[in-house]
């Protein structure tokens, strides 16, 4: 969980080579300002900061879900790509 003043540090930080503010740059020097502390994590990862990780994500959630489950298969099932 971050606190809000990553966003001033982000705000500062420089874009890489491919023109992205990477988080992890942003955290390199909020651990320089202030310490910083994490939480182990058991469960499944996803990667929404790329494209197909963000699908995956939305996906795997929607199947989660009671409500939307049962109508978001039948709509998977019945895609002709």
């Amino acid at each position: 969980m971050l606190t809000p003043d990553i966003f001033g540090i982000l705000a500062e930080t420089a874009p890489d080579r491919r023109g992205e503010i990477q988080l992890t740059d942003g955290l390199r020097r909020l651990r320089q300002r202030r310490p910083m502390y994490a939480v182990e994590f058991e469960g499944k990862r996803f990667d929404t900061g790329d494209k197909l990780g963000f699908l995956k994500a939305t996906v795997e959630f929607a199947l989660a879900r009671p409500d939307l489950a049962a109508d978001f298969r039948s709509y998977l099932k019945g895609l002709n790509i």
